[in-house]
């Protein structure tokens, strides 16, 4: 089994900007699961999100990380939605990978 690097954390808490640096640093490929979710889907993260129920939309995003998950063939830094971890059956599919959670003060993630 690949093990890969995921970053989770808050909307704003600086998950895409960490894995892209974290990648040049580690020499590994990132992916940020909101744009998986949009190339998959060839439109703007922010269409697709207003498309559906928030219970649907995370429904979806689970669906695209396993996706992404099984697809993978090599260490890959993943940068997570804010609400990716939902739903307590989400969690299972971080066990066997690296977890790093990025905590930032509010009023930081408010500004941002």
């Amino acid at each position: 089994m690949i093990t890969h690097i995921i970053l989770l954390g808050m909307m704003g808490s600086g998950k895409t900007t960490v894995g892209k640096e974290l990648s040049l640093k580690l020499k590994l490929s990132h992916i940020d699961l909101d744009d998986y979710i949009a190339l998959e889907n060839k439109q703007s993260f922010q269409d697709f999100f207003n498309l559906h129920s928030m219970e649907n939309f995370r429904i979806m995003e689970e669906f695209y990380l396993r996706q992404l998950l099984q697809n993978l063939t090599l260490p890959t830094i993943i940068s997570l939605g804010g609400g990716t971890l939902s739903h307590k059956q989400d969690l299972s599919l971080l066990a066997d990978h690296t977890t790093i959670y990025l905590r930032c003060p509010v009023s930081t993630l408010m500004k941002r």
